[in-house]
């Protein structure tokens, strides 16, 4: 049972690094934007939406920052979160 449990990890394990990443800073330095230290890109907002569209990304999540971090503060911010749509 223990090498069995084993040999599953170790599957597991290799899928996962096995994996492909699709939001790569090579496949997105041709448009005006700047890499952040987080795996975030920055950019005025229609190139950035066109990108999105000619990569295939599709919207997944959204999420609002609100003024001073209260539950009913004006929103301050958005964070929309993109997949590979492929």
């Amino acid at each position: 049972m223990g090498k069995l449990i084993k040999t599953i990890c170790g599957l597991f394990f290799i899928l996962c690094l096995s994996s492909k990443s699709y939001a790569g800073p090579e496949g997105l330095q041709q448009y005006p934007w700047q890499l952040e230290q987080m795996p975030i890109f920055c950019g005025p907002l229609d190139v950035v939406n066109d990108a999105l569209d000619n990569e295939n990304y599709v919207a997944i999540e959204i999420v609002f920052g609100r003024m001073a971090a209260l539950p009913d503060g004006e929103v301050a911010y958005a964070v929309i979160t993109y997949a590979a749509n492929d």
